[in-house]
């Protein structure tokens, strides 16, 4: 039974390094282990910083049917990635162009026939991103939280994983599962940690230290940090405002720290693309 499950765990990832491998930019997931860490408001406006970086980015929140990035930008949306999935539109019909450079691929909420994100609808999101993706430098997936199998199946898929966590114990264990589960998936490389709503730097170096010496101790894996997020009543605020953080705050720490966040993923293209 055990040579089963491994043999299905190495055909599922030839699977998916194949489907990778015909992508033109990169796909970066992220995740959390848990709710509560600020994954949506990282991945938002670190989308936003790339895009002012003159980076091309589409971002799709694929909590398929809890989706909230359009909420939190006050954008409507008549139709989802569940009108994909459901053979009513074609990929590229909808994308939302917010910024010249930064576009959007929505999520619905609350669909009673929403279809269930098992492997065949996994794949045919990613061939549809495949068709699209020489129009973008960088892909970016907001998952769900936890790690169910639909969110495990687009980390899997991904090239890169940002895994967003915060100081709390508890926080910290959950985002070592993450790791753990995409370690038993056959991914033991190119998983980013951040380090939300952090006090000061110290805080931000110890949870990390700590996260990775488990890895590092249970998986033989080191684990590579994308660095930390100050706390920040203002940046709570700006979800309740339904507008983006750092495009209303661009000179505070806050938004100085996602900017270098921006320029450390904006970097992953370059190495890639040495290493071809």
């Amino acid at each position: 039974m055990i040579g089963q499950t491994e043999r299905l765990y190495e055909l599922n990832h030839l699977r998916r390094q194949s489907l990778k491998q015909n992508f033109d930019c990169p796909i970066i997931a992220f995740s959390s282990g848990k709710g509560g860490t600020g994954k949506s408001f990282v991945i938002l406006n670190t989308a936003y910083a790339l895009a002012r970086l003159g980076k091309k980015i589409l971002l799709l929140d694929v909590d398929l049917n809890l989706s909230n990035i359009n909420i939190m930008l006050d954008v409507k949306v008549d139709q989802t990635l569940y009108h994909f999935l459901k053979d009513k539109a074609a990929l590229p019909e909808l994308i939302s162009k917010y910024l010249p450079n930064l576009h959007f691929l929505f999520g619905d909420s609350g669909k009673s026939d929403h279809p269930e994100m098992n492997e065949a609808n996994s794949q045919k999101i990613f061939n549809g991103l495949r068709e699209i993706s020489s129009n973008y430098d960088f892909i970016l997936l907001d998952t769900g939280s936890g790690v169910g199998e639909e969110v495990m199946s687009f980390l899997t898929y991904s090239d890169y994983n940002v895994i967003v966590t915060t100081p709390e114990p508890t926080s910290i264990m959950d985002a070592y599962v993450v790791v753990k589960l995409l370690s038993r998936e056959g991914i033991k490389q190119n998983k980013f940690i951040v380090v939300n709503r952090c006090n000061n730097e110290n805080e931000a170096n110890l949870a990390f230290e700590n996260l990775n010496k488990a890895s590092l101790h249970f998986l033989k894996e080191s684990l590579q940090s994308a660095g930390w997020l100050p706390y920040s009543e203002n940046a709570s605020k700006s979800i309740l405002d339904q507008k983006l953080y750092i495009a209303e705050n661009t000179e505070t720490h806050l938004s100085k720290r996602i900017y270098s966040l921006a320029r450390k993923i904006s970097k992953i293209k370059q190495v890639a693309n040495s290493n071809q």
